[in-house]
């Protein structure tokens, strides 16, 4: 009898660690399943922010190149001209006003959310444009011609930032023509803001 009772507390024992060792064998296996698990879910959400980035950027190609057929209708005087200048106008403004981030100015601040800080959208068919201007934080006029100006999202738009308190200005194309308000006048902003310049006429947008 007592013999009997050691074998079946062996045999109980043996089963145990047989036991406890297909325990670790499973859990070994879960952890290398959830492990993969993890790395096919990283791997899935970096295939679709590959697929997202890439559709945002077929769909704005797609967007310019509409925006440019219709530019290039509107300059070839189709009657929908001046509903492409509006549009035009918009969607640059838009970018302007939303993404535009000037390189001097804190590398990456939203445009919109610096203070002090003025800036010109300036729609001419000069390539290049210049801006020759004077302001209180400057030690005065700019050296003719100026400084150039950057190309916005379409060609005919160029933009100027620069933090200021005011600026006087007029602009010109490097050469021999310029853009002012009048013979004996230039440009003048009085506050920090952004303007846009188009035909002669200063607007503050915002």
């Amino acid at each position: 009898m007592f013999k009997e009772a050691q074998q079946r507390i062996i045999d109980l024992n043996q089963s145990r660690l047989y036991a406890l060792e297909e325990l670790a064998e499973a859990r070994a296996k879960i952890i290398d399943l959830e492990e993969r698990l993890s790395h096919a879910e990283k791997d899935a959400f970096g295939v679709t922010m590959a697929v997202a980035q890439e559709a945002a950027s077929l769909k704005q190609e797609a967007k310019r190149e509409e925006v440019e057929k219709k530019v290039a209708n509107g300059a070839s005087g189709s009657p929908a001209g001046g509903e492409v200048a509006v549009e035009q106008a918009e969607q640059e403004t838009e970018v302007f006003l939303s993404d535009y981030d000037d390189d001097d100015e804190g590398g990456g601040t939203p445009f919109e959310a610096a203070t002090g800080v003025i800036s010109i959208l300036y729609e001419t068919s000069w390539e290049p444009a210049f801006i020759h201007f004077n302001s209180p934080e400057q030690s005065g006029w700019t050296d003719s011609p100026g400084m150039k100006m950057k190309t916005g999202e379409l060609p005919n738009h160029k933009i100027f930032s620069i933090t200021a308190s005011n600026l006087e200005f007029v602009l010109n194309d490097g050469e021999y023509e310029w853009d002012k308000p009048s013979f004996d006048a230039n440009y003048f902003i009085g506050s920090p803001g952004s303007y846009i310049l188009k035909n002669g006429k200063l607007e503050k947008v915002r």
